[in-house]
């Protein structure tokens, strides 16, 4: 049976992979928000839409990467943590 710790960190790690994806996609979502209605959130030159927000990609890219690549290495060493067999008191004895 996995520890709580080990439950722990492999949920911590998928929240944290969650967390750099919304991080990362982030300014489309504010794009897509700031634009307004028959205007194109792709443009960059027209002062109805958002388009100069997709530029803050070149921020979030990198950090939201880094935290996904965080969350994914703590959900792999809770997956690890958890996959050992359970050992006795006994067990280690040596005769």
């Amino acid at each position: 049976m996995a520890s709580p710790s080990t439950n722990s960190s492999l949920k911590s790690g998928v929240i944290l992979m969650i967390v750099g994806v919304v991080i990362i996609f982030s300014p489309i979502a504010l794009a897509f928000l700031s634009t307004a209605p028959g205007a194109s959130m792709w443009s960059e030159g027209d002062p109805n839409s958002g388009g100069a927000a997709i530029w803050l990609m070149f921020f979030t890219i990198p950090l939201g990467g880094i935290i996904g690549i965080i969350g994914f290495i703590m959900m792999i060493v809770g997956a690890a943590k958890g996959s050992k067999p359970a050992t006795s008191a006994g067990d280690d004895k040596q005769v």
